[in-house]
């Protein structure tokens, strides 16, 4: 897909009733994401008239112009880090990431990031996906070490992303926490968001995202706990079990 292009849709009987933004993220072969904020930043012309609603839903005969914009090189620079390499092929690459790297450059982290190193590796990925954060379609926290996945190109960006929308990628963690939770297997539904008192932050909070991990334990020690972590789109009620 052409970046700097203007493209032109017109609406036909198949398409009527979804949103615009799927409707030109499947016509383009762009990411989702990247469509959404395209029509938010006024690039979207529905009509003859502008349209920011990536939730309009589309019906037979409505004239789409989408204005691309051309990519720009990030704020950030390339950088020589050394990276643990799973695997790789021409669409993803999987990393190993370990506890104290950042994986994408933030308020007060700039550089060491996850993303440097693979703008360093591959130089092609500045064009993929969200240019502040090339080629990343998930993230682990800053402290966890883990396995993440990353497209090496638009077409593996817009599946990864829709196989993380859909749940089709399961993730699953070890960890040790204080004590010994009670029961020993269940679920937590904890819905995230911003902190309100550290904006850099996460925390629960009650208008959050969704968050629903089960865990079961693998070992009991004196003051600690083995807990095998999945990450699940189930919704659940249960309260949120307190360590003994």
């Amino acid at each position: 897909m052409n970046e700097g292009k203007i493209r032109s849709f017109a609406v036909d009987d198949d398409d009527a009733g979804i949103r615009i933004d799927m409707f030109l993220a499947e016509h383009t072969g762009l990411s989702r994401s990247r469509i959404k904020g395209f029509i938010k930043d006024g690039c979207t012309v529905l009509n003859g008239e502008s349209i920011t609603k990536p939730s309009y839903q589309v019906t037979p005969g409505d004239s789409i112009v989408l204005s691309i914009p051309s990519v720009t090189e990030p704020a950030f620079l390339p950088e020589n880090i050394p990276l643990d390499i799973i695997y790789r092929d021409k669409h993803i690459i999987v990393i190993n990431k370990p506890a104290g790297m950042v994986v994408h450059p933030g308020r007060g982290n700039v550089t060491g990031t996850l993303t440097g190193g693979l703008l360093y590796l591959c130089k092609s990925l500045a064009g993929v996906g969200d240019p502040s954060k090339p080629g990343i379609v998930h993230r682990i926290d800053k402290d966890t070490s883990g396995l993440l996945v990353a497209a090496l190109n638009e077409e593996a960006h817009t599946a990864l992303s829709h196989m993380i929308h859909d749940r089709e990628i399961k993730r699953v963690y070890n960890a040790f926490v204080w004590g010994h939770p009670t029961p020993e297997s269940g679920a937590i539904d904890a819905p995230v968001g911003r902190n309100p008192k550290n904006r850099k932050q996460q925390a629960v909070v009650q208008n959050g995202r969704p968050s629903v991990t089960h865990y079961s334990t693998l070992a009991r020690y004196e003051f600690l706990t083995k807990l095998e972590e999945k990450l699940v789109e189930d919704k659940v009620t249960e309260e949120i079990p307190a360590a003994e």
